[in-house]
C-alpha cells in the first residue's frame, strides 16, 4: 500500500443510524477473553468466554448466565474448523478441546501463538517466530513460513457445493505482516512461497475471502482488491475492528461483513460494502464505552470496559 489519504470526519455525517435494537447482557462476571468459533461447512456457531477472576475458560449455553467451565487457566486461544485450541499457560503445548470439561487432548509442542480460521489452525515457534500448519493429526505440523509481526486467516467453505459432506471444500487463506511492518504478505498454500501483496500495515483483519489492513500513520482501514500492491480506502481509524462470517463466507452461500468500534469506544459502525460508507450500530444504552468487539456466524458481541460480555439483538 502507498502512502494513504485520510478520510474526512464528515462521511460519518452521511451515515445511517440503526432502529430499534439492543443488547441482552450474557454474563455477570467480567470476562478478559472472548473467542466466537464459526464452523463455517457445519454451520455452527458457538461462543466461549474467559471468567476474569479465575482465569478458566467457560461455553455459553444459550442462556444469559449460563456458562459450563470447560478448562483452565491457559495462555491463549483460537477457533479453527469447529474445534477450540489453546496454549497452556507455560507454552510448552498446543491443546484441543474434546467438548468434555478439562479434557484437552494435546496436538503439538511449545507455540508462541496460534491462529485459526478458513478451517485452518497455525501456531508461530516460540523460539524462531516461524509459523506452522496443523495437518489435523497430533504433533503433525508443517513449517510454512518464517516469522511475522502478526498473522490473520480466513476462507472459504463449499462455495459450490454446501454442506459439511464432500463437494467444494473451500478455500484457506493466510496472511501476515512482516516482522518490521514493512509489508502483507499472502500465503500461496505452498510451503515457504508467499506473496507480497501491500506496503505498510499496523494490523490486518481477515475474514470469509476478504482482507483488510491499517494503515500505521493514520489508523485508516482498507481493503484488499485481491490484486497485489492495490487497495482501497474505506474508512477512518477504530479502536477495534472484527470480521464476521457466516455460512462460506461468500455469497450466496454465505457473506462477510466488517465491524469498526470508533476510538473513544462509544460507537459500533458496520461497513456497508462502499468505501466511506457506514451504517451505525445502536449503542446508546450502554453507560459506560465498549473495549473490544467480535463476531461470527451472524453474531456481533461486544465486551465494556468493565469486561461485561453483551450480545447484539437487532
Amino acid at each position: 500500500m502507498k502512502k494513504l489519504l485520510t478520510i474526512a470526519a464528515i462521511s460519518l455525517l452521511l451515515l445511517s443510524f440503526s432502529g430499534a435494537a439492543g443488547w441482552q447482557k450474557l454474563w455477570n462476571e467480567p470476562v478478559s477473553t472472548v473467542v466466537v468459533n464459526h464452523d463455517q461447512n457445519a454451520g455452527t456457531t458457538d461462543l466461549f468466554a474467559v471468567k476474569k477472576s479465575s482465569k478458566e475458560i467457560y461455553e455459553y449455553r444459550g442462556t444469559p448466565n449460563d456458562w459450563k467451565r470447560i478448562g483452565t487457566a491457559s495462555k491463549m486461544y483460537a477457533a479453527a474448523g469447529g474445534d477450540l485450541f489453546k496454549i497452556d499457560p507455560g507454552a510448552t503445548g498446543v491443546f484441543v478441546y474434546s467438548g468434555q470439561t478439562d479434557l484437552w487432548q494435546q496436538i503439538g509442542g511449545p507455540a508462541a501463538k496460534i491462529y485459526g480460521g478458513g478451517g485452518k489452525l497455525y501456531a508461530t515457534n516460540p523460539d524462531t517466530g516461524d509459523i506452522y500448519e496443523y495437518k489435523g493429526q497430533s504433533y503433525e505440523w508443517t513449517k510454512i513460513g518464517g516469522p511475522g509481526k502478526t498473522f490473520a486467516a480466513a476462507g472459504a467453505y463449499g462455495t459450490r457445493v454446501p454442506g459439511p459432506q464432500g463437494g467444494d471444500p473451500g478455500q484457506a487463506l493466510l496472511f501476515g505482516i512482516s516482522p518490521g511492518g514493512e509489508a502483507v504478505w499472502k500465503y500461496s498454500g505452498t510451503p515457504e512461497q508467499w506473496q507480497q501483496i501491500g506496503g505498510p500495515a499496523k494490523q490486518i483483519y481477515a475474514g470469509g475471502v476478504w482482507l483488510y489492513a491499517t494503515e500505521p500513520e493514520t489508523g485508516d482501514i482498507y481493503q484488499y482488491s485481491g490484486t497485489p500492491d492495490s487497495w482501497f480506502a474505506i474508512g477512518m481509524p477504530g479502536r477495534d475492528f472484527v470480521v464476521d462470517v457466516t455460512g462460506c463466507g461468500q455469497p450466496p452461500l454465505g457473506t462477510t461483513v466488517l465491524y469498526g468500534l470508533s476510538g473513544d469506544g462509544k460507537q459500533i459502525w458496520k461497513y456497508d460494502g462502499q468505501p466511506d460508507q457506514w451504517t451505525q450500530i445502536k449503542t446508546s444504552g450502554f453507560s459506560i464505552p465498549l473495549k473490544s468487539i467480535y463476531a461470527g456466524g451472524g453474531n456481533l458481541y461486544a465486551v465494556t470496559e468493565n469486561d461485561i460480555l453483551y450480545k447484539y439483538r437487532p
